[in-house]
């Protein structure tokens, strides 16, 4: 009696949870918001997927080419910064701690700054028969970038790391579907601020621009963890948020080209979510991208000097920047990785 009672209890309670175990499929009733929340397993998240690969050699190739060119290619160089930025924060949903981040993890950026800055600093030293540009410097963010403008990249993204990773404790008290969303809607609110934080940091415009970037990339690294349809929806309702945001911004005062900017990375960056196999040859030059973007202006001036001592005209002079600063830069890295101690600071 007991046996065959037990036996009752135990089908009862099978079949129940069988039952609640199917209450999570889409068409159990649950609205979209419930659904969503609960819709595929978050796994590990990739370090990049194939179609970033690409992404990350375009946008290096985009902003070699605004360097070369200057103000008419302002907006490609622009676009191509965000592609790049909004790349180097998907790595922000990954498992690690600040205190990881800041022992370890830092080196990989502050390194190449450190080596890169005494390289061009050399450089400029040299040029200018002198310290005295260094020595008049009156920003911190000036001296970080003194040598080379373009350096400003690699600290911003170490600060801005950093403070993303401060607030981690309280984001996982988030539902961890919905930690996406956060990262978008801290995206949403800072740009919102861009025009009036530019107002009162004039000097460095190019810092306040990028902030955002750090919220909406935390949105994707957090979306590109789900798969297929999932992954898409996810990367689209971001998107939106972006370019809903940046033409906010650009009608309180946004600079136009920051504003076309985000509103074109906003669709360029779906490419994340299109499958495709990975190429070695294309990941290899990913691999490049750092390298590049840190030696383009040394390979410019290398250009220059060649254009200068065979009498080339404007236009073949532009045509050898453009190349000499990404084959030229690209050539270099690939020399660097391969040697014992300059490896780190690519």
């Amino acid at each position: 009696m007991i046996k065959r009672a037990m036996a009752g209890f135990g089908r009862f309670f099978s079949k129940r949870r069988s039952n609640e175990s199917s209450a999570g499929s889409p068409a159990d009733g649950l609205s979209v918001w419930q659904r969503w929340s609960r819709e595929g397993e978050l796994s590990a998240p990739p370090a990049l997927v194939p179609s970033a690969d690409y992404l990350r050699v375009v946008a290096a190739i985009g902003i070699v080419v605004y360097h070369a060119v200057g103000e008419p290619a302002e907006y490609i160089g622009s676009t191509a910064l965000g592609i790049f930025l909004l790349l180097s924060f998907q790595q922000l949903a990954q498992p690690i701690s600040l205190k990881v981040f800041l022992l370890r993890r830092s080196l990989r950026l502050v390194l190449p700054w450190v080596g890169w800055w005494f390289i061009y600093a050399a450089a400029r030293v040299w040029m200018e028969r002198g310290f005295d540009r260094l020595l008049s410097r009156d920003s911190i963010w000036a001296v970080l970038d003194w040598p080379a403008l373009h350096l400003w990249y690699l600290p911003f993204i170490v600060v801005t790391t950093a403070a993303m990773l401060s607030i981690r404790p309280f984001v996982r008290k988030v539902p961890l579907g919905w930690r996406w969303g956060i990262g978008g809607l801290v995206g949403l609110l800072l740009m919102t601020m861009v025009p009036l934080a530019a107002s009162i940091v004039p000097s460095k415009p190019i810092l306040v621009y990028s902030v955002p970037s750090a919220g909406f990339g935390l949105a994707y690294s957090y979306a590109l963890r789900y798969k297929g349809e999932g992954r898409r929806r996810r990367f689209i309702a971001v998107s939106v948020a972006m370019a809903i945001s940046a033409l906010i911004a650009w009608w309180a005062g946004l600079a136009d080209h920051v504003a076309v900017a985000y509103l074109l990375g906003a669709v360029i960056i779906l490419f994340c979510t299109v499958p495709m196999q990975r190429s070695v040859w294309v990941m290899r030059l990913s691999v490049l991208t750092l390298g590049v973007y840190l030696a383009h202006p040394l390979c410019f001036r290398v250009a220059d000097k060649f254009s200068v001592y065979f009498g080339l005209t404007p236009d073949v002079t532009l045509l050898v920047r453009i190349l000499g600063g990404l084959f030229g830069a690209a050539l270099l890295t690939y020399l660097m990785r391969r040697t014992p101690y300059l490896r780190a600071i690519v």
